[in-house]
């Protein structure tokens, strides 16, 4: 008990520097589970954001009220957002 990250959802955020390999996506199958609440923004918020300027790596986001992730590897960027819900802060 005790253990789990607790943000205020106004201004508080969670970094991790770019430089910490076990954050990486890497080559092969990973998994990604969160729990977040938004309040249906007019544009695009990023929830996670853990590329690099290339960009590599990814992000999951909101954008009017759908969840969006992205995965990006040298040059390549492959994007999904779910269409047929959206996100509900039930």
């Amino acid at each position: 008990m005790g253990e789990a990250l607790q943000l205020d959802g106004k201004q508080q955020y969670w970094a991790v520097p770019a430089n910490q390999r076990n954050w990486e996506a890497g080559r092969g199958d990973f998994t990604l589970e969160l729990w977040v609440r938004v309040a249906n923004p007019p544009r695009t918020m990023n929830i996670v954001d853990k590329r690099d300027p290339q960009p590599h790596g990814y992000l999951i986001y909101a954008t009017y009220g759908r969840a969006g992730f992205q995965v990006s590897n040298e040059g390549e960027v492959l994007y999904a957002l779910d269409a047929d819900r959206t996100l509900n802060n039930k």
